[in-house]
């Protein structure tokens, strides 16, 4: 699979990196322009972001509730909006997912329209999706407390 970085930055705050979700958020509604369904994996140690990232991100799509990390019953799914279109968003944790056949078959059988799938975890399964856009969003620990690195990668 090869990989392109789309960006790559510090952010020093949870502050900024509500400000970067936004800007990720823009850039999700040009791709869905052309795409029905998209992809987003994130990868990264215990505690790093990943489900941080995903409730701001959630919130732009006009999610109320906040994300929790779906650890333990797999699979959460919101419904939002995409420039006044209904999205659905499924967020899976694949942290205990030892198998990769057919894990999106449910999810993604169960009604027609614009799709945001995010997934923890889930560097192991990007291989098995040929088709759709897939993007990487890999976090790290900065060198101070709420400091994160952040690494977006678009994956075909």
């Amino acid at each position: 699979m090869k990989r392109i970085l789309l960006a790559s930055f510090n952010s020093k705050s949870l502050k900024e990196t509500k400000w970067v979700t936004f800007i990720f958020f823009k850039f999700l509604e040009i791709l869905f322009e052309k795409f029905n369904q998209i992809f987003v994996f994130f990868s990264g140690p215990f505690g790093s972001g990943k489900t941080t990232f995903i409730n701001f991100l959630i919130k732009h799509f006009g999610i109320k509730e906040s994300a929790r990390s779906p650890s333990f019953i797999i699979l959460k799914i919101y419904q939002g909006k995409i420039k006044n279109s209904p999205l659905e968003i499924l967020h899976f944790d694949f942290y205990r997912i030892k198998k990769n056949k057919n894990i999106f078959d449910f999810a993604l059988k169960q009604k027609n329209g614009k799709k945001l799938i995010l997934g923890e975890w889930g560097e192991k399964f990007e291989k098995t999706l040929k088709k759709s856009p897939k993007i990487n969003i890999k976090i790290d620990y900065g060198l101070k407390k709420n400091e994160r690195l952040f690494k977006i990668y678009l994956c075909f």
